[in-house]
């Protein structure tokens, strides 16, 4: 079995107009998944051994009734769920529900400086985040920090490294920029060698009281497949479209060929 875990996007519907999205939200028709067709997804999944699956987007939080419903259906499945989020739809009555039904939460945090801020995401809600973090971090929901290190914000990231050790973050992910989507026309801005940005995660590490898993852009990286907002597994490298993940002979294609691996998270 080499799926054990697997991501879907729930939308690609987004707050935020990231200028380097990866996901190419902007340039993308707006599209959902249906509940129902979340369920049929997750129980086809579950059948061939899938214990626990991540929520992306876009940002889920703007589809926040259907998101809760298909956590509860989840939690009755036994299988583990972790939410990818931007955090800035979080409110304190948010958290204690998703308290109930969650997991995991990986909340997106690149920089304490306004101006580099902008410049990453497009928006000054980085106070407002850094509130929910604290909050997430006061339940019983595993909290999570994923930051873009980046040329913009490669000498300012470490200053992150105060505040996730005050609180009861549980883990700290940082990702190499990825010229992909839209980050290909900001490429010479934002783009860092593999070696400066593993020199900056050993640096890190080195004063961090947090585990560190760290993205490496390459090419060459393990095969793994994602189910977008349009019901498909989607190879995250290629982009190549494989098939209906709401036909189960999808999947079953999929962990015959032994191409992909989605193993068991490190954090």
């Amino acid at each position: 079995m080499v799926i054990e875990n697997i991501m879907i996007e729930i939308t690609n519907d987004c707050n935020r107009k990231c200028p380097i999205c990866e996901a190419n939200i902007t340039k993308r028709p707006i599209k959902h998944l249906s509940e129902q067709n979340l369920y049929d997804i997750i129980s086809i999944l579950t059948v061939h051994g899938v214990k626990s699956i991540s929520f992306t987007g876009g940002e889920p939080l703007l589809r926040w009734e259907q998101l809760t419903n298909v956590l509860k259906f989840c939690q009755e499945k036994s299988i583990e769920t972790r939410l990818y989020t931007n955090g800035i739809l979080l409110t304190y009555e948010r958290i204690l529900t998703l308290s109930k039904i969650l997991n995991d939460i990986v909340v997106s945090y690149d920089s304490h400086d306004r101006a580099i801020n902008l410049q990453i995401r497009n928006d000054l809600f980085f106070n407002n985040v850094k509130e929910n973090i604290r909050t997430l971090s006061k339940t019983e929901i595993n909290v999570f920090v994923i930051s873009l290190c980046s040329a913009i914000n490669i000498n300012d990231i470490f200053k992150n490294v105060n505040f996730i050790n005050t609180t009861n973050v549980k883990g700290w992910m940082v990702q190499q920029f990825i010229p992909n989507g839209l980050g290909e026309l900001y490429k010479s801005q934002f783009e860092i060698s593999k070696k400066e940005f593993e020199d900056k995660i050993l640096e890190l590490k080195s004063i961090i009281k947090v585990p560190v898993l760290s993205y490496a852009y390459s090419n060459e990286d393990t095969k793994r497949v994602f189910i977008n907002c349009e019901g498909n597994f989607i190879d995250y490298r290629t982009n190549e479209n494989l098939g209906s993940a709401m036909h189960e002979s999808t999947i079953k294609k999929i962990i015959s060929s032994n191409l992909y691996h989605n193993k068991k998270r490190k954090i």
